[in-house]
């Protein structure tokens, strides 16, 4: 190849400089025609460039706010106990002997209940003891709400569903759904009983009259020495019946002839009702019973368990509440 033939190829690989006339093979004209029909790749903006880079990092900031408003990592987590929060009282001047009087006269205002009847609401809880005899710490305390409804030939019906959790160690935050928490509403046990088939501890409280009152509180503490036993009759009677005011009051003047009942002070108990504490100690090793009564209507509304002193049966921490149930107040 001579310099005129190679200067004659250069001059026809340029386009640019190609005179129109300036024959080509067929084979380089496809090529020309390639390389001129490709499109050349487009520069981004900054603008656009910016877009596609912080679009990303939105998403995943976005998706991280999620992630600690519902998990809360920076949140302290619910610890957990062997009971409910005990509730707090305000201490008042009187004595429990006045607290009782004071409860009678609120129930002699009251027309609510005039006949005993058969049935009752409870909500209730109680501390779970494992196969080895140790109690169970729970993050979620998860109480139950009974119905009862029976006829004196002992038929009836009962029905026990979930009641609304909440944090045993008294936390403001609103329960979610965990592996111990039970949705309220659960149906967790229902059964019809045929006639005969209740077994009903007190069949016969609709004709229970004082001096019969004051022999149930006697059974259950026969030597008048323990209120806090006498107060288990009121949870047996309550647990299946609705009795009258004046069944609450002769109840409560049972109470009266016993020395070692405490009066704690007022506060809001578990179902957000206000109500009077009276602590009485049982015969069950480190423990005391509270009764309930309610404020408004002087009717007995709820009992709790709780230890003492360290030194107990179920080897929990003295201040825990091993149990409580609370009785619909009837307005």
């Amino acid at each position: 190849m001579n310099d005129d033939e190679l200067e004659r190829l250069l001059r026809g690989s340029s386009p640019a400089s190609t005179p129109t006339d300036v024959g080509l093979s067929a084979t380089h004209r496809a090529i020309l025609e390639r390389i001129v029909a490709e499109p050349v790749g487009r520069m981004l903006s900054p603008a656009r460039l910016t877009l596609m880079v912080t679009a990303p990092l939105a998403a995943v900031l976005a998706i991280f706010v999620v992630v600690i408003s519902v998990f809360q990592p920076f949140a302290p987590a619910p610890a957990a106990a062997f009971g409910p929060p005990p509730l707090e009282y305000q201490p008042t001047s009187g004595s429990a002997e006045e607290a009782i009087h004071l409860a009678q006269g609120r129930l002699e205002q009251q027309t609510s209940v005039t006949e005993p009847l058969r049935q009752a609401v409870s909500t209730a809880w109680n501390l779970t003891i494992a196969e080895d005899g140790q109690a169970d710490r729970t993050v979620v305390i998860s109480p139950s709400v009974t119905e009862l409804e029976w006829a004196e030939d002992l038929s009836g019906w009962l029905k026990v569903v979930a009641g609304e959790p909440f944090f045993a160690d008294g936390s403001d935050v609103a329960v979610v759904a965990t592996d111990e928490a039970i949705e309220a509403g659960t149906v967790l046990d229902e059964r019809t009983f045929a006639p005969g088939e209740f077994p009903a501890q007190i069949p016969d409280a609709a004709s229970l009259e004082p001096a019969a009152l004051d022999d149930l509180l006697a059974a259950f503490a026969p030597d008048r020495s323990l209120a806090g036993d006498a107060f288990l009759a009121m949870h047996a009677v309550l647990n299946e019946w609705t009795l009258t005011n004046a069944q609450h009051s002769a109840l409560l003047r049972g109470l009266s002839e016993y020395d070692d009942i405490t009066i704690l002070g007022t506060t809001i108990d578990r179902a957000g009702r206000e109500v009077v504490g009276l602590e009485a100690p049982t015969s069950r090793l480190g423990q005391a019973a509270v009764l309930l009564v309610s404020a408004s209507t002087g009717r007995i509304v709820g009992l709790e368990n709780s230890v003492t002193s360290d030194d107990n049966s179920l080897e929990v921490p003295e201040g825990t509440v091993v149990s409580y149930t609370l009785w619909k107040d009837e307005e």
